[in-house]
């Protein structure tokens, strides 16, 4: 395994995300929302998303729509350290899968609390993805949300899933 189908893992668990359909309760189109975990109705129902949400992939030119929301994505490898001190050991990789949310700036919290909201749901504190190499990916904390931000033309919050994978040394 590599650090390669880590990222081709997250990545592809994301996508899958953003092919759901996702319910939210909400009292109004303000700041006052309780999430619903159900899957089924659009998630075009939130104001300002246009599904398929877009993604701005790593090292891939992106130009977004200032009117839509989107997502931008960093995969951010941070720790390998052997579980044992001799050759064969196994290596445990660690790092943060980083998701930008960006929603249209001047329109209120909603969208982005909603979608911020969806992705800590999805990407939960225990999930175990399966890479390619049939290596396990774990979801080690629930996701950390940074304090949302202008950035230009878009409210900006940052979503940090820490995840974990034991694999073999080459």
């Amino acid at each position: 395994m590599s650090l390669k189908s880590v990222r081709d893992t997250l990545n592809t668990y994301l996508q899958n995300f953003l092919s759901l359909d996702i319910v939210w309760g909400f009292g109004g189109f303000d700041d006052s929302w309780e999430e619903d975990t159900t899957w089924g109705s659009a998630i075009t129902e939130v104001p300002d998303v246009v599904a398929p949400i877009p993604v701005g992939w790593e090292n891939v030119s992106f130009t977004p729509d200032t009117s839509k929301s989107h997502f931008r994505v960093n995969f951010i490898p941070a720790n390998s350290v052997a579980t044992a001190r001799f050759k064969s050991a196994m290596v445990r990789e660690t790092g943060i899968y980083q998701i930008d949310v960006y929603t249209p700036l001047d329109r209120g919290t909603i969208t982005n609390d909603t979608l911020v909201g969806a992705l800590r749901v999805y990407f939960k504190r225990g999930t175990s993805l399966t890479t390619v190499n049939d290596t396990p990916v774990y979801i080690a904390e629930t996701p950390r949300v940074s304090q949302s931000r202008r950035e230009g033309p878009f409210y900006r919050s940052t979503i940090e899933v820490e995840w974990v994978a034991h694999f073999s040394q080459p």
